[in-house]
C-alpha cells in the first residue's frame, strides 16, 4: 500500500509540471530576470556576429566611417529586436524559450526584418560593409539558436537527473511509436519516476538500432525476453496504442513465464486528447484481451443459466478461458469441463480452481 501510495505521488508531481533541483531554481526565476537573460544573450549574439566578420572578412581593417556604421547597424539590431521582443511578447511566455514556436519567432524576425534592413542599407550607402548586410544576420541567428539549443540540453538533463532514477523499476518500453516516445518523455520528466527506461523494444525492423530520446531501440519483440534478462529489466510496459488481443496474450504469456511484470497503456478511447499519463500506466488484466471496457454483469440474474448444470468451457487453458472458468465454477455447476489443446495450461486452470 505505501509502495501504491508513492507511486501516486510520483505521478501527481509528475503531472504537475514538478522537475529536477536545476530546472526549478531556473523556472523560479522572476520573469524581469529571465527576459533580461535572454535580451542579453542576443544581444551577445549579435556583438559576436559583428566581431567575426570584422575579423575574418575585413581582418578590423575599416574605415572611420564603415566602423561607424556597422556600429551603428549592429546597435539598430540589437534595438529593434529587443523592442519587438518585448512588444510581441516573444520573450514574456507567449512562447517557451527554446520551443519550436520560440525558435520560428526568433528565425522569421531575424531574417524577415533585420536582414532586408542591412540589405537595404547596403544598396544605397557605399561605407556600409556589404558582408556585414549579408553576413551576420544569419552568423547572429545561428548563435542565438545555440544558445537556446544549449539552455534546453541543460534543462532537459537536470530534469532527467533529478528525477530518483536510482531507486526506479527497471523496464523495457515494448513499442518505439508515439505512445513510446510518450511514455520515455513522462519518464524522463517525472521528479520521481516510477520506472527506469533500459531501451526499446519494437516489431518494425526500420525502428531497430533508432534511439528514443536518449534510449536505443534493442531488437524485436520476438526477442523481448532475452534482452529483457541481458539489460536486467524487471517490468515490460507495453506502450502500443489500441494494441490486439492476441499481442496482449502473447506478452502477458512472456512476460508471467519469465518472472517479469506486464504494464500497459490505456486505449485512445480511455486518454486525454490521445495523450500517454504516468498515473494512467497499470499492470495488466484480462479485461485487456476484450479491446473495450468491461461490462458489468449481474452475476445473480445469469446463476440459473450454469447452477446445478454441466458445463463445457472451450479454450480453458487460455486467458479468457481460464478466467471465464473460474468464474463459472464460482456459480455452482453440477460439472466444469475444461478442453484445451495445452496439457500443461489445462493443468494449470484446474489447479487455480481446485487449489490442489
Amino acid at each position: 500500500m505505501a509502495e501504491k501510495t508513492k507511486a501516486k505521488d510520483v505521478q501527481e508531481a509528475g503531472r504537475s509540471g514538478k522537475t529536477g533541483p536545476t530546472y526549478q531554481r531556473i523556472h523560479e526565476l522572476p520573469l524581469h530576470t529571465k527576459v533580461a537573460v535572454v535580451l542579453v544573450t542576443d544581444a551577445l549574439a549579435w556583438v559576436l556576429a559583428l566581431l567575426t566578420v570584422m575579423l575574418l572578412r575585413y581582418d578590423f581593417g575599416l574605415t572611420d566611417a564603415q566602423w561607424a556604421w556597422a556600429i551603428g547597424y549592429t546597435v539598430a539590431a540589437i534595438a529593434v529586436q529587443t523592442l519587438a521582443s518585448i512588444g510581441l511578447s516573444f520573450v514574456r511566455g507567449r512562447s517557451r524559450v527554446a520551443s519550436f514556436e520560440e525558435v520560428i519567432e526568433t528565425a522569421g524576425f531575424v531574417i524577415l526584418v533585420i536582414l532586408p534592413i542591412g540589405l537595404i542599407l547596403s544598396a544605397f550607402i557605399t561605407d556600409f560593409p556589404r558582408a556585414l548586410a549579408i553576413v551576420m544576420p544569419p552568423l547572429a541567428l545561428v548563435l542565438m539558436l545555440a544558445a537556446r539549443g544549449v539552455y534546453r540540453i541543460l534543462i532537459s538533463r537536470s530534469r532527467v537527473s533529478g528525477n530518483g532514477k536510482e531507486q526506479a523499476t527497471p523496464a523495457l518500453v515494448y513499442g518505439a511509436g508515439e505512445a513510446g516516445r510518450q511514455v520515455a518523455q513522462l519518464v524522463d520528466h517525472a521528479v520521481e519516476s516510477p520506472y527506469r527506461i533500459l531501451g526499446f523494444v519494437d516489431d518494425s525492423p526500420g525502428k531497430q538500432k533508432q534511439r528514443i530520446r536518449e534510449y536505443q531501440v534493442l531488437g524485436t519483440g520476438k526477442k523481448l525476453i532475452k534482452i529483457a534478462e541481458k539489460v536486467q529489466a524487471t517490468t515490460v510496459i507495453l506502450a502500443v496504442s489500441n494494441a490486439p488481443a492476441s499481442m496482449i496474450q502473447r506478452v502477458s504469456r512472456e512476460c508471467v513465464a519469465n518472472g517479469l511484470d506486464l504494464v500497459i497503456i490505456p486505449p485512445v478511447s480511455e486518454m486525454i486528447g490521445g495523450r500517454v499519463s504516468l498515473d494512467r500506466l497499470r499492470e495488466f488484466n484480462v479485461a485487456d484481451l476484450l479491446g473495450r471496457r468491461q461490462i458489468k454483469t449481474d452475476v445473480r440474474s445469469i446463476a440459473d443459466y450454469v447452477m446445478g448444470k454441466r458445463v463445457l468451457v472451450t479454450g480453458a487453458g487460455g486467458s479468457i478461458g481460464s478466467e471465464l472458468s473460474r468464474q463459472l465454477n464460482r456459480l455452482g455447476p453440477s460439472k466444469l469441463i475444461l478442453l484445451d489443446r495445452d496439457e500443461s495450461e489445462l493443468h494449470a486452470v484446474r489447479l487455480s480452481i481446485d487449489g490442489d
